[in-house]
């Protein structure tokens, strides 16, 4: 990275230095009249009043979540027996969110499914959360016979934890799914708490 940035520096100088705007560029300006180079048309976007009103529902959203993971945290304790946990707050949060979002913003609710941003997030619950729970459902169930094949191996040779990690990481298409599944279980079978962060 740092060799990266230096490169970009040095030719944002010479480039200033040697170069010309390219309004008086002459290559330019005759890529320009050959029709190979075309120039944007300057839009100027205005936010519509159903798009401030969504953020500012998200906005109320997430400070009655912060609030809310403040008040059940162990520190602050002002309430000690929550009802709902803080996980499942923020998505019943954050689903109510969103439906009063669609109900007062005027979201034409056919188009959601085709926009960009819904199909990447429904790629990423099924490949990363549907994958990560099986994988975690797995390991769970398993954990004995996990224990009695890997578990003398990974005490002697604690370095092939990592190989597994990295193994375990491609197939659940996600580091911190890793982690959720096989940390406890790596814990389980006697590896040294000192050797996981490493």
């Amino acid at each position: 990275m740092p060799s990266t940035i230096l490169a970009c520096l040095v030719g944002a100088v010479i480039a200033n230095k040697l170069g010309s705007p390219l309004s008086e560029d002459p290559v330019f300006q005759k890529r320009l009249t050959e029709g190979l180079v075309q120039l944007k048309n300057e839009k100027v976007h205005k936010d519509s009043k159903e798009a401030k009103r969504s953020v500012i529902i998200f906005l109320i959203a997430i400070i009655i979540i912060v609030t809310y993971a403040t008040l059940i945290s162990k520190k602050i304790g002002l309430i000690e027996s929550p009802t709902i946990a803080r996980n499942q707050v923020i998505m019943a949060i954050m689903l109510l969110a969103a439906m009063v979002i669609s109900l007062i913003s005027k979201v034409k609710l056919n188009d959601i499914p085709n926009m960009s941003t819904f199909k990447s997030g429904m790629s990423a619950c099924i490949c990363v959360l549907g994958v990560a729970w099986l994988g975690d459902a797995f390991v769970s169930n398993h954990i004995n016979e996990i224990k009695e094949a890997a578990g003398g191996l990974l005490n002697q040779y604690s370095w092939l934890l990592a190989v597994v990690l990295f193994l375990a990481s491609m197939l659940l298409y996600s580091q911190a799914a890793t982690t959720t599944a096989l940390m406890p279980a790596a814990l389980a079978l006697g590896v040294s708490p000192v050797v996981l962060p490493t």
